[in-house]
């Protein structure tokens, strides 16, 4: 019996999460917002997709998860299920590093669910928060008592703020998740003094390592480390545990710290273009109010910050509980929650200390939106909001929640009548909800206050709808048949495209990195740890200074032939409207002799016919000791990138040309069979440059050699030769041996017969 009480809880609390997820249960949809992937974008486009007049899209905020999460993760799953290590992207920016880029969580335990194909990914979202919200509520047990605090708290962490808007992004909800695990792990060491806790805290650290979200990886460590100084824990065994969990994220952590150097990151200046997300003051209303800005799905979102980072719902009863705490006597656990609270919301929101914080650019803290610490807010706003619903027996705490949903209710409507009136309607109407649920409060405080009610369960019921709303309203369930379907065009690239890459118009045909999950090879790419070598390189194929800005995006914006040959595109995609010329670009190529070879609807496919293959001999190269040196070769007019190259090194000289007889391309294997001329040949291999290629002609190594910035390139003896290539960073071999060692230290931990002290 006691038993059966225990589980009652977690499995209802289980079933509200089921039940906002109604529809992969009872209609097959997916939790990705394919729809502004067929609605929006050619050849998709060119469909309706079983509906009247085309595919309607619910969120375009969320292109992120179908243009880079749940590509990464399907690149991941076909290496794996090759038996290899995923760690080279041969799809975008003509090759880039997969599993170091760190987003792709390439090697999170939870990755085995992406096995089943979209059902996978279904669960994989659907566990995310299922997980957050049982590793909350076994955190919540060792704080308070009642059942519906603890169920309600753990509904207010998994699907407030953040832990709604980026779910179906697949990684900072699962990162997330092991915080209050790990915050479990510690209680428990501090209450028993067994050391498997410990070895619990590392696993869960090691798994936030590997969820794809660095940014909260960087936040828990010092956060444990203060949780388990102010709960008096043994500190020699939380510091073994958090080195050990580091350690077992070894695989993840050390590659990604190899590619650091040679990303963007460092020059990236994205995020302070947003005054580095620092929050407005004015959002707090949003703590209680979703929508008061409105909402991009209904398209009346006037905030001047986006929705999806900025986004702090707690649940509006929530705040009303989290109020009156503040002027209640409080409990040693109330305090931690309230300093967390406090400390996220001076370093979240604009102010002097935030700002001077974000402007000394601090590797890993200030390389990412600030609101990202609302991730941490969550914790807090769950911890606080179950504290407050095990008060609500004291009839004085009571009154307090009811005098501040009255106050709430007063700055709702102060705060709608001071909006423009253009936006004025949205305000009030977006309000109402909000202000109906305070209002229903007050009426249960004050006109009910008598009556012995369970208050717990009458705060889960007004909450759980609410958060559920919240939730629903934002994340787009789609059919199957629209996560990635194929096209005639897209069936003509996979037949035809071969060894060849693709490039498309920019804008409404394929957004970036789609192409890669039917296996298609491209030039173009997003991803914010990109290299920058290929980077600048990129840019002389738009027609761009060398050395121009770094960005995460690179997109054929213009014309530059003789760099698109030598990058190997073979096709290009391109939309033609009826009764409209072509877009410049392709008017451009077709001019230059580009063909038409298919047609469907209004996408059209123009194929190169100077197309060079991924590899290819030059006749001279010019050594440059670094980028700027080679940049002023590269921008000279009468520079070829397909019969001469730059290369980093003394290497000025003419060779003779070569002969590709053979070659075989996949993932981060290269094998071809290579004929080199008289006195030997140069080849240019026009994958992605990255220092973890490794290059061996018949069985002998050989030096990779950084060319043209963003290429790689081998010299071939005179005669036929077998050359391989294998990506393989030394980082790789590092980080696996950091990991085996974290693992040996884990289990240490659990088998050792004496106590950490």
């Amino acid at each position: 019996m006691k038993r059966a009480k225990k589980i009652l809880m977690p499995g209802l609390l289980l079933g509200i999460i089921a039940a906002v997820y109604w529809e992969i249960w009872f209609k097959g949809f997916v939790p990705l917002p394919a729809d502004g992937l067929t609605g929006m974008y050619f050849p998709w486009l060119d469909f309706k997709w079983g509906y009247q007049v085309g595919v309607p899209v619910k969120n375009s905020l969320l292109s992120d998860a179908f243009g880079q999460f749940f590509v990464w993760k399907k690149i991941a799953i076909d290496y794996l299920m090759r038996g290899q290590m995923p760690l080279w992207n041969p799809y975008t920016f003509s090759g880039t590093p997969l599993l170091a880029t760190f987003h792709s969580a390439a090697l999170f335990p939870a990755n085995i669910l992406m096995f089943l194909g979209n059902k996978g990914w279904s669960l994989y979202i659907f566990c995310s928060t299922a997980a957050a919200a049982i590793a909350m509520y076994l955190f919540l047990g060792n704080h308070v008592k009642s059942q519906w605090a603890k169920a309600a708290g753990s509904l207010v962490f998994a699907f407030g703020g953040l832990m709604t808007t980026w779910v179906e992004f697949g990684t900072g909800v699962w990162a997330a998740a092991g915080l209050p695990w790990v915050m479990w792990c510690i209680d428990e060491y501090v209450l028993k003094g067994k050391r498997k806790f410990m070895a619990g805290a590392a696993a869960g650290l090691g798994a936030i390592g590997l969820a794809g979200q660095v940014q909260i990886f960087t936040y828990v460590v010092p956060l444990v480390l203060i949780y388990a100084l102010w709960r008096k824990a043994k500190m020699t065994g939380v510091v073994l545990a958090c080195v050990l969990g580091a350690a077992l994220a070894g695989i993840q952590l050390v590659p990604t710290w190899g590619l650091y150097s040679q990303s963007i990151r460092g020059q990236d200046r994205y995020i302070e273009k947003f005054d580095w997300g620092l929050s407005p003051w004015g959002q707090i209303i949003r703590w209680w109010a979703a929508d008061f800005f409105g909402n991009h799905v209904t398209g009346n979102d006037y905030s001047r910050v986006g929705y999806h980072e900025y986004s702090s719902f707690w649940g509006t009863l929530s705040i009303p509980l989290i109020l009156a705490l503040l002027f209640s006597k409080k409990k040693k656990g109330v305090n931690f929650f309230l300093m967390l609270w406090s400390g996220i919301v001076l370093l979240a929101y604009n102010n002097p200390v935030s700002r001077a914080l974000y402007q000394t650019g601090l590797p890993l803290l200030t390389y990412s939106i600030a609101t990202r610490l609302f991730f941490v807010m969550a914790l807090a706003a769950g911890g606080l909001a179950a504290y407050g619903i095990e008060n609500l027996e004291d009839r004085d705490f009571r009154k307090k929640t009811g005098i501040a949903a009255v106050i709430l209710i007063f700055v709702t409507i102060a705060a709608s009548s001071g909006v423009e009136e253009a936006w004025r309607i949205t305000a009030v109407r977006n309000s109402v909800i909000p202000i109906a649920i305070l209002g229903t409060w007050i009426l249960l405080v004050f006109v009910g206050g008598k009556k012995r009610v369970a208050w717990g369960l009458v705060v889960l019921l007004l909450l759980a709808p609410d958060l559920g709303r919240y939730f629903r309203k934002y994340n787009p369930f789609v059919p199957a048949r629209l996560v990635f379907p194929v096209t005639g065009t897209i069936n003509y690239l996979i037949d035809n495209a071969g060894k060849g890459r693709i490039a498309r118009q920019y804008g409404p045909v394929m957004p970036p990195n789609t192409w890669a999950y039917y296996g298609l090879s491209g030039v173009e790419g997003y991803d914010p740890m990109r290299l920058l070598s290929y980077n600048r390189f990129f840019h002389l194929a738009e027609n761009q200074p060398v050395l121009s800005a770094a960005g995460r995006y690179s997109e054929l914006g213009s014309v530059n032939l003789k760099y698109w040959d030598a990058l190997g595109i073979k096709y290009y995609l391109t939309v033609k409207e009826p009764d409209l010329d072509h877009s410049p670009q392709a008017k451009e190529l077709m001019q230059a002799g580009w063909k038409e070879v298919n047609r469907e609807g209004r996408t059209l496919i123009l194929e190169n016919p100077g197309s060079t293959h991924k590899g290819f001999f030059v006749v001279r190269t010019k050594g440059v000791i670094n980028d700027n040196e080679a940049a002023a070769i590269l921008e000279v007019k009468d520079f070829d990138p397909r019969t001469e190259a730059v290369i980093t090194g003394p290497v000025n000289r003419d060779w003779s040309d070569g002969v590709i007889n053979n070659w075989e391309e996949r993932g981060g294997r290269v094998d071809a069979r290579v004929s080199g001329g008289a006195g030997g040949s140069f080849l240019v291999v026009a994958n992605g440059y990255d220092t973890g290629w490794k290059a061996k002609v018949d069985g002998q190594q050989v030096e990779v050699k950084q060319t043209d910035i963003g290429f790689q390139g081998v010299e071939v003896p005179e005669g036929v030769h077998i050359l391989q290539m294998r990506y393989w960073p030394d980082e790789v071999t590092a980080g696996a041996a950091v990991t085996g060692i974290g693992l040996m230290g884990v289990v240490g931990i659990w088998l050792i017969k004496n106590p950490i002290v």
